[in-house]
Order: C-alpha cells, then sequence, then structure tokens
C-alpha cells in the first residue's frame, strides 16, 4: 500500500510538470535553457510514470490517461512498445496502448510484428485482436493466413475470434472458408461462433 501511494504521488507530480510542457513543441528540441542531460533525466521520469500506468492490473490506460501525464505519450508507448527486451507485460501493455494511434507507422508496426517468426506465439494472441480493433477492416488481409493457415490451433482460434469482431462481408467470407477447411472439431465450432456474430 505503502509502495502504491509513493507510485501515485510521483504520478501526480509528474503529470502536474508535464502539463506544462509546450503542447506544440517538437519531440526532439530541447527548450531553452534546458540541458540534454536534464530533458533526459525527465524523459526516463516521464517513461517510468508511463511503465507505471501500463502496470495496471485490470486493463490497459486509456488514451486521456496516457495524454494526462504527456502529451508526448506516444513517443513513450512507442519506445516501451518497440523494446524486445522490454517486460513482457509491459510491452504487451504497450502495444495495445499504441493502437490508440491507428495510423500507417503503428499499422506497419504491428503487422511486422505478427508477420515475423521471432515474434513468440503468446504476442500473437495480443496482436491478432489488437489490430481487428484498431484497424477494423483493414486487418482483414493480414489476419487471413492465421486463421486459414497457422500450425497452433489456439492461434487460428485467436484470429478467427479477431475476424469475428469486424463487421465486414470480406471477414465473414474468410471464416466460412476456415470453417470448411478446419480440421480440429473444437476450432471449427469455435470458428462458427466467430461467423455467427457476423450474421
Amino acid at each position: 500500500m505503502k509502495l502504491f501511494l509513493i507510485a501515485l504521488t510521483l504520478l501526480s507530480l509528474l503529470a502536474t510538470g508535464a502539463s506544462a510542457e509546450p503542447a506544440a513543441q517538437p519531440s526532439n528540441t530541447t527548450a531553452p535553457g534546458v540541458s540534454d542531460d536534464a530533458k533526459a533525466d525527465s524523459d526516463a521520469h516521464i517513461e517510468e510514470a508511463v511503465v507505471m500506468l501500463l502496470s495496471q492490473h485490470h486493463r490497459a490506460p486509456t488514451l486521456k490517461q496516457l495524454l494526462g501525464l504527456t502529451p508526448r505519450a506516444r513517443v513513450f508507448v512507442e519506445r516501451i512498445a518497440r523494446d524486445e527486451s522490454a517486460f513482457a507485460f509491459h510491452r504487451e501493455r504497450a502495444l495495445i496502448a499504441l493502437g490508440y494511434w491507428a495510423d500507417d507507422a503503428t499499422f506497419e508496426y504491428l503487422t511486422g510484428l505478427l508477420n515475423d517468426p521471432q515474434t513468440d506465439e503468446s504476442l500473437l494472441h495480443t496482436l491478432l485482436p489488437l489490430l481487428a480493433n484498431s484497424f477494423g477492416e483493414r486487418a482483414v488481409g493480414p489476419l487471413t493466413p492465421f486463421v486459414l493457415e497457422h500450425e497452433n490451433v489456439q492461434v487460428r482460434i485467436s484470429a478467427a475470434a479477431a475476424l469475428g469482431r469486424l463487421n465486414s462481408d470480406e471477414a465473414f467470407k474468410i471464416l466460412d472458408i476456415a470453417i470448411e477447411q478446419e480440421p480440429n472439431p473444437i476450432a471449427r465450432q469455435r470458428i462458427e461462433d466467430a461467423a455467427a456474430r457476423l450474421r
């Protein structure tokens, strides 16, 4: 409890200090009179506060919470999301939060990570619904091979569930194909359930 109060106090102080930061200032410049060391130290404290927000146990922080901490929240979220050495829980939460910035750069990074053979299968279960939730019908193409061709039945089920969240005729067609070719009866039932949500 004491650690929680200290963390809450730190977040409050950082959020107060961060709100004084000019929103229009580019992230790669330093305010006049502020040394690079001071900026790096400030960034380290802000990144630590972002990690603390990502550590909430019940859900990822909201966009409002992140931007309330710093207008440069995306910079810190993206840094953690791209850090393969980061604590897996923090990285997963950062990836989910990165979905708040659903632009081309985020899409390219997430689909690249999805298709990277080095990506741990446990992370695929985060990426599949994240792409569907953040990018809608644009995610159908990248999700398709995971429901139709992936060797892991759990990944196929996750991909089907992600496609089942989309209000898309194309997603329904892909799920229909998946139902026909799925050899596992339990997975086939799950894919049918996902397709039924689109009918």
